[in-house]
């Protein structure tokens, strides 16, 4: 519904109300019946194409024509019709999970090369800011929180490990930056099919991410230094479990900042104009 169709809804009375969503529904079921209709027409005329083609192409489109598929293809269809904005967001929820698990993923392989390929010369610098002592461990260790806590990291004999420092700030942002350079054009495309101006919102898009990446960073600042006391601090572990902490807290916080910046009714507005 509309905002005035919610409105007028909300002065109705009850028996009103009841008339109101049969008819509604009787209106979706006929327009789900016409949809179908519509689909067997494209299907018959593609049934056709693919036939004179054949080899792997009408193979597959046999495949996507069993009964299992077809079945759950009009369970969708008629459940879009009946509940509209239901189906929209489940759309929504499941492209962004795909979309934000991707680009969590791809931060994970960058961060699992790059920091190698910047060097030691930065691992050994440290970045920690501020330097906040919280508390001192039972073995004399100080728990240090930063929002930015990137220490350096050593090995038995004395030497700078790869994976922390400045190297591993850089790198992470580097992660992080191209990670969003991917999700934005994806979500704003195919998830939440928006039609405003891109460049007003990337700018928006620019400044929630560096938000939200002080609010993880500053998460990370605390819960990094315990894990890195608590385990065996291998990179490969603190690479996994930073980009999916700060990742997941992420995807959260931004799901809710794209229905702002990608309004809905957009591509209504396009469609009419």
């Amino acid at each position: 519904m509309t905002k005035e169709e919610r409105a007028k809804f909300k002065e109705m009375s009850t028996e009103e109300k009841e008339t109101y969503k049969a008819k509604r529904k009787e209106e979706a079921i006929e327009a789900f019946n016409k949809s179908e209709l519509e689909h067997d027409y494209k299907i018959n005329d593609k049934r056709v194409a693919y036939e004179k083609r054949g080899g792997l192409s009408f193979a597959w489109f046999k495949f996507t024509q069993l009964g299992f598929w077809q079945a759950i293809r009009r369970w969708w269809n008629k459940f879009k019709h009946l509940h509209p904005e239901g189906a929209k967001l489940i759309y929504q929820v499941f492209y962004f999970l795909v979309f934000s698990n991707g680009v969590t993923i791809w931060q994970y392989l960058v961060m699992l090369f790059l920091p190698n390929l910047i060097g030691e010369g930065l691992a050994a610098v440290e970045f920690v800011w501020p330097q906040a002592e919280l508390w001192t461990w039972g073995d004399g260790t100080k728990m240090i929180f930063g929002i930015f806590n990137e220490p350096v990291k050593y090995a038995a004999d004395g030497s700078v490990l790869i994976g922390g420092g400045v190297g591993n700030f850089i790198a992470f942002e580097i992660a992080v930056f191209t990670a969003q350079c991917i999700n934005f054009p994806l979500q704003r495309n195919i998830t939440f099919k928006s039609h405003g101006n891109p460049w007003w919102q990337a700018l928006w898009y620019f400044i929630g991410w560096v938000l939200i990446s002080i609010f993880v960073n500053a998460v990370w600042g605390f819960i990094g230094p315990v894990f890195s006391h608590l385990i065996t601090d291998t990179k490969a572990i603190t690479d996994l479990l930073k980009t999916f902490i700060t990742g997941g807290l992420s995807m959260i916080i931004f799901f809710f900042i794209f229905k702002i910046i990608f309004p809905e009714g957009e591509a209504k507005k396009k469609e009419e104009n």
